[in-house]
Formats: structure tokens, sequence, C-alpha cells
């Protein structure tokens, strides 16, 4: 599978529910940082999937962390909405 494969099949999965959060932003951050290649994407497909990662490595299912600093943490919510600008099939 390649990376593009990869990046499309776990948001699909994720956006089908079969995935959690917690997983899929795991997942996605580790794809990001050690897998992807800059040159195989548009420059603003690139920086839709950066954005994406800033927010799944910020990611904690944990209300203590969101209550001890909201600007560090990111909730379902957030990774939900960067989804929104990410269309797979163009990735």
């Amino acid at each position: 599978m390649t990376v593009k494969e990869k990046i499309k099949y776990l948001i699909s999965e994720y956006n089908d529910g079969n995935y959690t959060t917690n997983d899929f932003c795991d997942l996605y951050t580790n794809i990001f940082n050690f897998e992807i290649v800059k040159d195989d994407y548009t420059e603003e497909m690139y920086t839709k999937l950066q954005k994406l990662m800033q927010i799944t490595s910020r990611y904690s299912p944990f209300e203590e962390d969101q209550k001890l600093d909201p600007n560090a943490f990111t909730k379902d919510i957030d990774v939900k909405k960067a989804l929104e600008g990410i269309d797979a099939i163009q990735i």
C-alpha cells in the first residue's frame, strides 16, 4: 500500500467510524512524520495534510489535559473540523 493509499484508507475508515479518534491521530501522525514525501503532493494538499498533522499530534482524549491547557491539546471536534477541508479522493 502506498502512502497516499494509507492516508486515504485511514481517513475513510475514521470517517466511517472504524477508528477511534485516538487511534486515528496516532496512526496519521506517524504516517505523516515518517512516510510522507512532500513532493508527492500539490502544495495546497500538502499544506492541508500538514495542518491535520498539527492537530492530530496534539490530540488528547483526556479532559484533564484540555482543562490544564486548552491551547496545547486538541480534541475530537478539532480533528473532525480539520478533516472537513480534506477530500480523500484528491489525496
